[in-house]
Parts: C-alpha cells; structure tokens; sequence
C-alpha cells in the first residue's frame, strides 16, 4: 500500500478509495481510510457487505 499511495501521490491525486471486505477494513482503518459507506453486493447468490472506503492524499 505505501507504493501504491506513493505512485497516487505522484500522479497529483487527492485521495485514493477502495472497496474493503469486512476482513480488510481495519487494515485499511489503520492506514487512515474513512468509510464512506457500508454496501451489500450479491455475488453468486450470496449477499456480502463491505466499504466503500477513502483516504485523503493532501
């Protein structure tokens, strides 16, 4: 992860975003991401939530 906001840094970006698993969300909390919102996704039937989640470049 710290290439990747390194890259988006230098490409001027002002924030990054992903969409985290339950499992992923605090590894994402941990490197300053904000949960934009909870969504539930439905993939082969099965309904799965995660976060939309997003982190400031500035």
């Amino acid at each position: 992860m710290d290439k990747i906001e390194l890259e988006a840094k230098k490409l001027n970006l002002q924030e990054i975003d992903t969409h985290a698993s339950i499992t992923a969300r605090p590894f994402f909390e941990r490197r300053g991401y904000n949960i934009v919102c909870t969504q539930n996704v439905e993939r082969k039937g099965v309904i799965l939530t995660n976060y939309h989640m997003r982190k400031s470049l500035n």
